[in-house]
């Protein structure tokens, strides 16, 4: 017996299997069977036999795995309707905020590979903008971080040279900064307000190409 919930209502499925030993089973809705079997019994005139303990075990098992197969086909139906958010038995999967899968897409889904192409996008864009801080910025005399030779540059110099590149220096530059590629005081940078802020590039030529290599 299968049940089917369908928002408010629940249909109810009756399916019933005949077994023959030595037929094919015969499975579906109970007057159909009905039927199928009785034509069976006169198409083939089945003689009594005395099944053995043996061949009443196969038959029995092949039954019963015949059902085991509907209720795992039913269970993963409804898996699949849990989890399809335009199905209306759709369940969210609540996590806990220190679990590994907090704030991620289930693996293996379309979400997932969309999140990774975008995760290497943007690393590859503050890549490139560390690149341009590398090609136009000047060796510090380690004022900033107390590192000496470090490249910086004034964030007017960068966003006047930036904005041919892209628009979205700023935001480039505080995900960058998240990610120890750089480094400036602020929480963020306004033109004109902030144009003499020194932005100071925490990664060597070879770390940005070694890196760039990998994407």
């Amino acid at each position: 017996m299968i049940k089917k919930r369908l928002k408010n209502s629940t249909i109810t499925l009756t399916i019933t299997v005949a077994t023959v030993f030595g037929y094919k089973p015969l499975v579906g809705f109970g007057p159909r069977i009905e039927g199928e079997f009785r034509r069976l019994q006169r198409r083939r005139r089945f003689p009594e036999i005395a099944f053995t303990d043996k061949q009443e075990s196969i038959a029995n098992s092949k039954t019963k795995q015949l059902l085991m197969n509907f209720r795992q086909r039913e269970q993963k139906e409804i898996e699949e309707r849990r989890n399809d958010v335009f199905s209306a038995s759709f369940t969210p999967t609540k996590y806990k905020k220190n679990s590994a899968e907090y704030g991620r897409p289930k693996p293996g889904t379309l979400t997932e590979m969309r999140a990774i192409k975008a995760a290497r996008t943007i690393t590859k864009e503050m890549l490139q903008l560390c690149q341009v801080i590398e090609e136009y910025g000047e060796k510090s005399n380690g004022d900033v971080t107390g590192e000496k030779n470090q490249i910086t540059i004034t964030f007017g110099k960068l966003f006047h040279i930036y904005q041919y590149i892209s628009d979205k220096v700023v935001g480039m530059l505080l995900r960058a900064r998240k990610h120890k590629m750089v480094h400036f005081e602020g929480e963020m940078l306004f033109q004109r307000r902030d144009e003499s802020t020194i932005i100071t590039l925490l990664l060597n030529r070879e770390q940005i190409e070694s890196a760039l290599a990998k994407i």
